[in-house]
């Protein structure tokens, strides 16, 4: 297996090939499997492919899916 790749305090998993493990791929992003070294635990990092039209929107998707357990979007 190929060392992690490090970005800030994440160590982003890789595959053999030296291939960051991806959790997901959209037109708008990719989400790498990866650890976060400051909390001790399994993460998924999330790359932004274009700059964030919908600011507001954007940052309240975390805190509404830490409260909630589930993603928010327009009119829920």
């Amino acid at each position: 297996m190929a060392n992690p790749t490090q970005f800030r305090h994440y160590l982003i998993a890789q595959d053999a090939d030296g291939a960051n493990l991806e959790v997901l791929r959209s037109s708008e992003q990719v989400a790498v499997f990866a650890f976060d070294s400051r909390r001790q635990v399994f993460v998924h990092c999330h790359v932004l492919l274009d700059p964030v039209e919908d600011q507001a929107a954007f940052e309240l998707a975390p805190a509404c899916l830490q409260t909630r357990g589930t993603p928010c979007g327009p009119g829920w």
